[in-house]
């Protein structure tokens, strides 16, 4: 019951802070009311749904957010299909005659463009692969698709880095100094030519998908499930050992979330909110408990509509910005919400890179939480449809091509 008292009052925080002077008021002052003429899509994969719904007047954003380019596609229409490796050879062709006979760096740019555009693709399948697998761990077959998936992405991104270590090898390499800063082009010189070793990293996503499919279990062995968690925690900790990391903590920060702070950072801010914010939750406790009496009963509408009701309802009250995020994940599927008890237990927020378009899967309890979960997600969701990719969020290089697609 007190995690369910904390995620309420971050939850109202939040709320307060938005409807306020927190972030999205700062941000509200840099929106302007025109739309921004959206970039052209590439010659790709994809043909635009025939009957696509129309869109909505949606206010735009400026400053650090100008001209952000989304695909503007249906989840619905964006089909897996099983990538050929032939294909991608001819979006590396062009870096290999770059490194044998030169070129121009506006050409660099426009090939580099292209092959990143399509490894994006190439990871997108996975994405839509593993969408489905967690749809029902349990199968089989959607589980070797997924991981086909994943193999195949590691194998063109590999020919990518490759590509592009032939070009900072060359006596060309300045031709990349338009698309990559210098420490990009150092590590393709030195690092990029020679595939990665993946063997902990593969044996870290068999024990997750084993775990997993242990917990879709009608009856779940949990003796099994701990086993499989106790290795689990033993591979991540040889990765964070081989990656030159003192605990698995302090590698995910910094190469798995792209922090800027530490685990030791986080204490100081653990240790202010166990000093100023739980004894305000000591002594309001009651007080909050008595007032959400109806969040705690079981006659709570608690289904993926009623839940989409009430954030329909409420965040046009918020914030504009919010309502048209809201619409546009709505309008083009950008979530699963529904209630399976198939499904993995996970939520998270993921990122179709081809199209630059946020999707939301959550495995919901049927309960209060499940406001808390979609409302904590969605905030996710908000972020990455306003912002650019940064540069190093996806892998070296995935960055500048969706940065040129945003910007034209």
């Amino acid at each position: 019951m007190m995690k369910k008292l904390l995620c309420l009052l971050l939850v109202l925080a939040l709320a307060f802070s938005l409807a306020g002077c927190g972030v999205l008021g700062l941000l509200g002052d840099l929106l302007e009311d025109e739309e921004p003429t959206p970039t052209a899509r590439p010659t790709g994969h994809l043909t635009p749904s025939t009957d696509a719904p129309e869109e909505t007047e949606e206010p735009a954003a400026s400053g650090h957010f100008d001209d952000v380019w989304r695909g503007d596609y249906s989840y619905a229409d964006y089909e897996f299909e099983d990538y050929d490796p032939e294909w991608f050879a001819e979006y590396t062709a062009p870096l290999y005659e770059m490194a044998a006979s030169g070129g121009t760096k506006d050409g660099f740019s426009e090939a580099a463009f292209a092959v990143e555009d399509e490894l994006g693709y190439v990871f997108d399948m996975y994405t839509l692969a593993q969408l489905a697998y967690y749809r029902d761990p349990s199968d089989e077959t959607l589980a070797a698709r997924m991981n086909d998936a994943l193999a195949r992405y590691y194998e063109l991104y590999d020919e990518y880095n490759a590509a592009m270590a032939a070009v900072a090898n060359s006596k060309y390499s300045s031709l990349m100094t338009d698309w990559f800063p210098e420490s990009y082009i150092d590590w393709f010189r030195n690092e990029g030519g020679e595939p990665a070793d993946r063997t902990l990293t593969d044996r870290e996503d068999a024990l997750v998908q084993r775990y997993y499919a242990l917990a879709a279990e009608d009856e779940p062995d949990a003796a099994a499930m701990a086993d499989v968690f106790a290795e689990l925690v033993g591979v991540r900790n040889e990765m964070a050992a081989d990656a030159g990391y003192e605990s698995y903590a302090d590698y995910a920060y910094a190469e798995l979330y792209g922090r800027n702070y530490s685990p030791a950072d986080m204490d100081v801010l653990l240790g202010g909110a166990k000093t100023y914010f739980a004894p305000l939750i000591s002594d309001y406790a009651l007080d909050v408990y008595d007032e959400t009496d109806l969040l705690t009963s079981s006659a709570i509408d608690c289904s993926p509509d009623a839940i989409s009701d009430a954030m329909g309802s409420v965040l046009p009250r918020l914030s504009p910005e919010l309502a048209a995020a809201f619409d546009y994940m709505q309008r083009y599927a950008l979530c699963d919400l529904e209630q399976d008890p198939g499904k993995a237990e996970t939520g998270f927020t993921t990122r179709f890179y081809y199209l630059n378009e946020p999707f939301i899967f959550n495995a919901p309890y049927d309960e209060v939480q499940d406001y808390f979960d979609t409302i904590h997600e969605f905030g996710h969701f908000f972020t990455a449809k306003l912002s650019h990719v940064c540069v190093n969020e996806f892998s070296i290089g995935m960055g500048p091509a969706l940065w040129k697609k945003q910007k034209g």
